[in-house]
């Protein structure tokens, strides 16, 4: 996992924005911005929901984490098997296994 800094630096840069631009976005200075971006502090809780709000990131993607939570996979899998059973319907028995023919509780 990145240090948040760094992950903030790579989120802005990506976005073609200056530090002085997104200090505007969070209500901050550049100055700020620029310790976050080189590990000399974090932002707070605050902070870090408005970064993610504004580049349009979970904040486990804004800190790094690339692990999927576990409801967003068990969701993932779930209309995996509702799009798989739409499209091949009666065939499901003979190419996947049982666990995805059962039929949604």
């Amino acid at each position: 996992m990145l240090a948040i800094g760094t992950q903030i630096k790579k989120v802005r840069t990506k976005n073609q924005m200056t530090q002085k631009e997104l200090a505007e976005v969070l209500k901050t200075t550049p100055q700020t911005i620029s310790e976050w971006e080189n590990n000399m502090s974090t932002p707070p809780v605050e902070a870090l929901i408005d970064l993610s709000r504004h580049f349009k990131l979970s904040v486990d993607e804004l800190l790094g984490n690339q692990q999927t939570a576990f409801f967003d996979s068990l969701l993932s899998k779930k209309q995996e098997r509702k799009e798989l059973i739409k499209k091949f319907g009666h065939q499901l028995p003979d190419i996947l296994p049982d666990q995805f023919n059962q039929k949604d509780q």
